[in-house]
């Protein structure tokens, strides 16, 4: 089953009201008291704010919400939530059909950014650098001078611009639940180097497997209770929002996170508050990483279709129009859509964020879907909230 399909299934068990996501494996104590685990995680009360009900008090005193609301409420789409929000916290609650603020759904590449975020973590805490290679972490790894996988770097890694290949579905180890993260990156390292480091960008999964691998030979955890221990414990996420699939084994970093509305909001509200990573490590995930000079390979439709945008670190720059100007080099909306629908993204320069979360198969994939709905309801939203 791929791993696409494997997301299929997932959604079908949600609606029908089965637990998912990571599994007790990763949310029981270990014996080691200095490690924060998941089952410290924060009750609904404390992973967002008292407004999570979805009601229009929600939003009472801050400007007119309603032009927002009817917009979404016009909407074709039956079931999705939509949260918007600031560093100071969720500023607007609403939820349409079956869709709840804490409906947990399979965010696709949503989960670059959680990735990127944790990596970005571990380099603060010293268990990472942006500028380490593989064989620093990987024993296994080329290390001859005369290899160009011996100079990529973790940075390059996470804008991938690596020079490894293979888009969204061109990876088949990252769909295969049985293999772990090292199995998986020996492949990726064996078989899909094709550029030279930095010169070219390709938008899929190799990267960032990478990347999960070398932090957890270097750590000895699982790539989700990192991402448990770096963010989501501290932030109260659920104890479904995580990376499963596949595996525990061996999860896709790259596209196989869970997550509700209410665990991005925490997420996009730490970030944007400054409280979750430092001054610089916000600098180098939002700065332009395949500027002029750097061949876009491989790049999804929903950031190319009447758009130009270009990459940083696990998200998108956004830029409207066709071509890449000198304005949208500052600071302005940051994204990581998802295939499914889930688009979460963060305003740098009017100061707040957004997440549209649902889940939509749909020819195309659901971001052609919810990227041109939220940027509509974006600019209702700064309305609302005023200067």
């Amino acid at each position: 089953m791929s791993a696409w399909m494997r997301l299929l299934f997932l959604l079908i068990l949600m609606v029908s009201g089965c637990p998912v996501g990571p599994d007790d494996d990763d949310t029981t104590a270990d014996d080691d008291d200095a490690t924060t685990d998941d089952d410290e995680l924060a009750d609904d009360d404390d992973s967002g704010d008292d407004d999570d009900s979805g009601d229009d008090d929600d939003s009472a005193g801050i400007g007119d919400w309603q032009p927002l609301r009817d917009a979404i409420d016009a909407s074709a789409i039956a079931d999705f939530t939509v949260l918007i929000g600031t560093s100071a916290g969720t500023a607007f609650v609403h939820e349409k059909g079956a869709s709840q603020s804490t409906t947990i759904y399979a965010i696709a590449s949503a989960s670059k950014w959680l990735t990127s975020a944790t990596a970005l973590a571990l380099v603060e805490d010293g268990v990472l650098a942006l500028d380490d290679t593989p064989q620093d972490h990987l024993s296994w790894w080329a290390s001859d001078a005369g290899d160009p996988r011996s100079t990529i770097t973790v940075e390059q890694l996470l804008s991938f611009t690596s020079g490894f290949d293979g888009a969204i579905d061109g990876v088949p180890c990252v769909e295969d639940g049985q293999s772990t993260l090292d199995a998986c990156a020996r492949e990726i390292h064996d078989s899909l180097h094709v550029y030279a480091p930095g010169s070219t960008f390709v938008y899929g999964p190799a990267h960032m497997q990478v990347v999960a691998a070398m932090a957890s030979a270097s750590t000895g955890e699982r790539w989700n209770r990192l991402f448990r221990q770096q963010i989501a414990n501290d932030l109260g996420m659920a104890a479904l929002a995580g990376f499963a699939l596949p595996s525990l084994d061996n999860p896709r970093a790259a596209g196989g996170g869970t997550a509700s509305a209410e665990d991005y909001a925490a997420f996009l509200t730490a970030l944007s508050s400054g409280t979750l990573l430092s001054a610089a490590s916000l600098e180098r995930m939002a700065a332009d990483h395949t500027p002029e000079g750097v061949v876009l390979a491989e790049v999804p439709d929903a950031a190319t279709d009447g758009r130009s945008w270009h990459y940083a670190l696990g998200c998108w720059r956004e830029c409207a129009g066709d071509t890449y100007t000198a304005a949208c080099d500052e600071p302005g909306v940051l994204s990581s859509p998802g295939a499914f629908g889930f688009y979460p993204w963060w305003d740098q320069g009017r100061g707040f964020w957004g997440v549209v979360a649902t889940q939509l198969v749909v020819a195309g994939g659901g971001a052609e879907v919810t990227v041109p709905l939220g940027q509509e309801w974006a600019e209702l939203a700064a309305v609302a909230l005023g200067p």
